[in-house]
């Protein structure tokens, strides 16, 4: 379908330049992506239960930022690295703060941002 989009028929374009000309997310960006969405609406929300406090387990500050919450991978196996989290390590270079963003779309934006979608 992105092949039709750019009208390369004979496939002479690399799956790269197919994504950066159509705009098309890389599934690590999209990972990223939905994974700081569902967490960061987790820690606004509240809800579920249960996520908010396997969070807040791994969630520390520091004294110089207090309203920055990082993440901390207490996986000790491969196994490990499925739980959401300790998949966060990319949410130490999104600025976001619990004061933050309130609407979905707000969220989407700074995200979008922060993650570097906007395709050059």
């Amino acid at each position: 379908m992105l092949r039709a989009a750019v009208k390369d028929y004979k496939k002479i374009r690399h799956r790269e330049e197919l994504d950066k000309s159509c705009k098309r997310a890389t599934p690590k960006m999209w990972s990223s992506y939905i994974t700081s969405s569902i967490v960061i609406k987790i820690s606004r929300d509240g809800y579920p239960v249960y996520l908010k406090e396997q969070l807040e387990k791994t969630c520390y500050t520091e004294r110089r930022q207090p309203h920055k919450p990082r993440f901390y991978d207490a996986s000790k196996g491969k196994i490990g690295r499925h739980k959401i989290e300790n998949r966060l390590d990319v949410m130490d270079n999104i600025g976001w703060n619990t004061t933050g963003p309130n609407s979905d779309d707000a969220i989407r934006t700074m995200l979008k941002k922060s993650l570097n979608f906007n395709f050059d």
